[in-house]
């Protein structure tokens, strides 16, 4: 029965939140079963992707298993390929951040960061400490990535613990996702002069 319902649940996903990066299409139908990953200490986990478009970075979120809220606080990053970080946040304890999907939401604080074609990025989260309800999403199959995002490889994690959010390098032989993203895709320039073209139009037939 998962398995018939696995596209229409990325459908929906895809349909009611076209600008999130993944999304855990478990909830609505056997929720919280896909969740077996721990992050250790001083260690910080996550995915590489592209993207298939100009993407503006919005929100940085992370996945709350059971969707009551995290133990701990966890810092949320994104690099760019040669390493350079381009935004970060923190996302609280509790259950004050917006949950969409699975995964809570916080707004990313450099709001001019964009994704671009061409480029591969890095996303991760860091633990200070192990909360034990705090888990990743794990079971293959039960998560959706947006058509514009795409994972590069399976998960990542840092090469021994840090005092604080790393840049993940280290592949892992299985794929868990703690952390995601919202964005806004961004216009191209032809879209731009489309849309003033129109609107030029517009404008002339109301006079």
């Amino acid at each position: 029965m998962r398995r018939c319902c696995l596209f229409a649940l990325i459908s929906t996903v895809a349909m009611l939140n076209p600008n999130i990066a993944v999304a855990d299409t478990a909830v609505d139908a056997e929720p919280f079963s896909d969740a077996t990953f721990i992050l250790n200490v001083g260690r910080t986990g996550g995915w590489r992707f592209t993207v298939d478009a100009p993407l503006q970075l919005t929100h940085l979120g992370l996945y709350d298993w059971q969707a009551d809220g995290f133990e701990g606080s966890y810092p949320i990053g994104v690099w760019d390929q040669g390493g350079t970080l381009l935004s970060s946040a923190i996302m609280p304890s509790g259950s004050d951040a917006e949950l969409i999907n699975g995964f809570r939401y916080v707004e990313a604080p450099e709001g001019g960061v964009i994704f671009t074609p061409g480029q591969t990025y890095t996303i991760g989260y860091f633990a200070s400490a192990i909360f034990p309800n705090d888990h990743a999403l794990h079971e293959p199959g039960w998560h959706a990535f947006n058509p514009l995002v795409h994972q590069v490889g399976t998960a990542v994690a840092t090469n021994g613990a840090f005092p604080g959010l790393t840049i993940p390098t280290v592949q892992f032989t299985e794929n868990w996702l703690g952390p995601s993203f919202q964005f806004t895709v961004v216009p191209s320039p032809a879209s731009w002069i489309a849309l003033s073209v129109f609107a030029l139009r517009g404008f002339r037939r109301h006079r």
